[in-house]
């Protein structure tokens, strides 16, 4: 069990990096309890400039060979926010990529895990999302709709996010609307085709 994500996880040893505040990475596996291959490599953050306990999640990603559509992210993410929760931790941060293989520019965002909209060059994705959803000022206002879900998978980009883990948040809320929708579709589960541990 890790101790940062719950029994979800199984943590390997992990290593001290060359910063300025030297922060240790947890390699953590999934398989060892639902058997599937998804690793979440977790850089530990101490304290923010107001006190609050934060992590960071480097990498979460299916291993080669793996099926997607398994709802198994879902599943270990919403073990992750609980176990975080009860821990004491006020949020995650995350690098949000869109890249070959990589979606989590939509996926985290789909979870829950927000922004404010970068205000960045001209022709930028701000103008875009002006443009499209004048009233957005988050990226959690753009995935609100199926409308804005569709059009974030196909134009959004890589950016920075963070779930607030912050009792009544819109992080929270957002993560157990989508948590709902799931198990209507999955006859009461977030996985399918997944083999529940014993």
């Amino acid at each position: 069990t890790c101790l940062l994500c719950g029994p979800t996880y199984h943590a390997e040893p992990g290593e001290y990096l060359n910063t300025i505040e030297a922060r240790k990475i947890i390699k953590a596996s999934v398989f060892p309890k639902y058997k599937i291959g998804r690793r979440l490599d977790i850089l530990i953050g101490d304290m923010d400039g107001n006190g609050d306990k934060y992590i960071v999640n480097e990498s979460f990603g299916l291993m080669p060979g793996v099926p997607k559509g398994t709802g198994i992210g879902l599943q270990v993410f919403s073990d992750q926010v609980e176990h975080l929760r009860a821990e004491g931790f006020k949020y995650i941060k995350m690098s949000a990529a869109r890249g070959i293989s990589m979606n989590g520019y939509y996926s985290w965002a789909r979870m829950g895990c927000d922004a404010r909209i970068p205000n960045t060059s001209s022709n930028s994705l701000q103008e875009k999302i002006n443009k499209k959803f004048p009233n957005a000022l988050r990226i959690s206002d753009v995935m609100a709709t199926k409308e804005g879900r569709t059009w974030w998978k196909k134009e959004g980009v890589s950016m920075d996010l963070k779930f607030d883990l912050t009792e009544g948040s819109r992080s929270l809320r957002i993560l157990y609307a989508y948590q709902d929708e799931m198990r209507k579709e999955r006859g009461g589960k977030l996985t399918k085709n997944v083999d529940e541990p014993p």
